[in-house]
């Protein structure tokens, strides 16, 4: 997909990432502002790191993956459900992870002291965000829905967000950021966040209110699905 082709989101997703890989974090130290760990939260009452995360790109090799991600993901899931219910629940889906990760790392810190480390950072926000939604979408899967992993090999879709799980874990992940994004994603699954989730009709507020003018911008896709 060319890079004036994708939906708005999706395009400031990748455009954003290139330039805090490349420019922000490397000038002027940006990551160490917005990035979360449940020691500065904690500590140092930084609570902004909850929601800020949604802006912290892990070096060039986190720039790629959500460079990918929203060119294969975002992207669609925009197209879909919109530009604004793209932003909307991708923030909530950030923070959602990070409540969770912080009291995963409390639990877990008598018998890993490194889970409340300054240097336990939880990875790039946008990565988090996709991760938690499609474990959403996949736990609210149907139970005879079936997810192709290879010609020969298939998986239900509601227990994918378990193996993916287990899976970064092997490979070395941590584990209260690996459990964050995947209990935040159960628990609104099973419809425990969809007090904080913004309806259609608030979401169309906003866009003929304080986002008119972005609702104008080449790629917007409205929360009815109109362009």
């Amino acid at each position: 997909m060319h890079l004036n082709d994708m939906p708005l989101v999706a395009r400031w997703c990748a455009i954003a990432s290139v330039t805090i890989a490349f420019v922000l974090n490397p000038l002027f130290a940006f990551d160490d502002v917005v990035c979360f760990t449940a020691y500065d939260v904690l500590v140092r009452g930084q609570l902004w790191r909850l929601a800020s995360a949604c802006a912290y790109v892990d070096g060039v090799f986190g720039c790629a993956i959500v460079v990918i991600l929203a060119m294969r993901a975002i992207a669609v899931f925009e197209t879909q459900h919109g530009s604004l219910r793209c932003v909307a629940d991708g923030v909530l889906a950030v923070i959602a992870a990070n409540v969770c990760a912080l009291a995963t790392s409390l639990v877990v810190t008598p018998f890993v002291p490194s889970a409340l480390s300054p240097t336990a950072i939880s990875g790039s926000g946008v990565v988090i965000a996709v991760a938690v939604i499609g474990t959403r979408q996949c736990r609210r899967a149907a139970m005879n829905v079936d997810v192709l992993l290879s010609d020969s090999v298939t998986i239900s879709a509601r227990k994918l967000p378990a193996v993916i799980a287990l899976f970064f874990l092997v490979f070395g992940a941590r584990f209260a950021e690996v459990a964050g994004w995947y209990l935040a994603g159960s628990a609104w699954a099973e419809g425990h966040l969809d007090k904080l989730v913004l309806s259609d009709e608030q979401l169309e507020a906003l866009e003929r209110g304080v986002c008119a003018r972005v609702r104008r911008q080449q790629g917007y896709v409205g929360v009815r699905g109109a362009s």
